[in-house]
């Protein structure tokens, strides 16, 4: 893989976490009323915004080591009509122009009106769409690898994977920050906190699966998926297997971590740990995937 390619698989990846952060944890705390306790007059749900458009914004600046003009960025804008990736960077741009309005509503104090609820729906919407840009934006004829259903099921894996465990980790990051151990304690209530570890736990579950579905070797209980959905070139299977067991890792800790908190009881010592180990496994997971995107396109992936 090119040195260039590097930036697009940071640019790729960190905007998948960012929306998958924004859609499984930021969005359920706006309407769940949750987030309005204020400890010291702060509200803990600008610190996840924040944490999103910081994201957001170190995606955007790596993606600007891949182009050869990068003064010439602005001209990106200027094929809507035709270009996924003028598409792509305009939902991005909206994107992070809604999480501001969104954190300034809080800031202010007026998170609870329906101003605050429509910022939020609309981010959520511009999400979605920057997601689906990001995906046909790679699929073009001229690279037969990514020319297939399996981009947008590894795109969308991805953000779900990453944006629930990162979630939780954020939320474990923030809730310690205003004092305690729970996480997601200050963002959602405790059956919010307990719906969002099951999710997470089952989205990793669903990915090993429908990721061992995609490899033209092999299938689960005997059952292949269509060649559409499987990659046109494969790493060798040691890699695959490393990605598989990287990714089913991360659930199981997640799930000991969460054991108590999923039976109705306070969470464990060290829960915020065991998130943080669960999320680094499907992250590497999901950077080895991206690689082998990459790598295995042949050089196909310049813009």
């Amino acid at each position: 893989m090119a040195w260039r390619e590097w930036p697009l698989v940071a640019f790729t990846l960190l905007g998948q976490l960012a929306t998958g952060i924004y859609l499984f944890l930021v969005l359920p705390a706006v309407f769940s009323g949750r987030p309005f306790e204020r400890v010291a007059g702060r509200n803990p749900l600008l610190y996840v915004l924040g944490c999103v458009m910081a994201i957001l914004g170190v995606a955007a600046a790596a993606s600007f080591f891949h182009l050869g003009r990068p003064l010439g960025a602005p001209n990106a804008l200027a094929n809507l009509r035709t270009s996924w990736l003028s598409r792509e960077i305009l939902f991005e741009l909206l994107f992070i122009f809604f999480l501001a309005v969104l954190a300034f509503l809080f800031w202010r104090g007026r998170g609870e009106g329906g101003l605050a609820k429509t910022a939020a729906v609309l981010a959520a919407g511009v999400a979605v769409l920057f997601l689906i840009s990001m995906a046909r934006l790679y699929m073009v004829p001229g690279v037969p690898a990514w020319n297939r259903a399996a981009t947008p099921f590894s795109f969308i894996a991805a953000t779900l994977v990453l944006g629930s465990l990162g979630g939780l980790a954020a939320g474990g990051v923030v809730s310690r920050a205003f004092g305690f151990a729970a996480a997601g304690y200050f963002l959602l209530s405790s059956p919010w906190g307990r719906v969002l570890a099951i999710v997470a736990a089952a989205l990793v579950a669903v990915s090993v699966v429908g990721h061992a579905l995609l490899t033209p070797c092999h299938g689960v209980l005997g059952r292949r998926a269509v060649p559409s959905l499987k990659p046109d070139l494969v790493p060798p299977a040691v890699f695959f297997a490393l990605r598989l067991v990287l990714l089913a890792g991360g659930g199981v800790v997640l799930l000991a971590a969460l054991r108590p908190a999923l039976k109705g009881g306070p969470p464990g010592e060290g829960v915020a740990v065991f998130v943080w180990v669960a999320f680094g496994l499907a992250a590497t997971s999901e950077l080895l995937a991206r690689f082998q995107f990459y790598f295995y396109a042949r050089g196909g992936g310049r813009r």
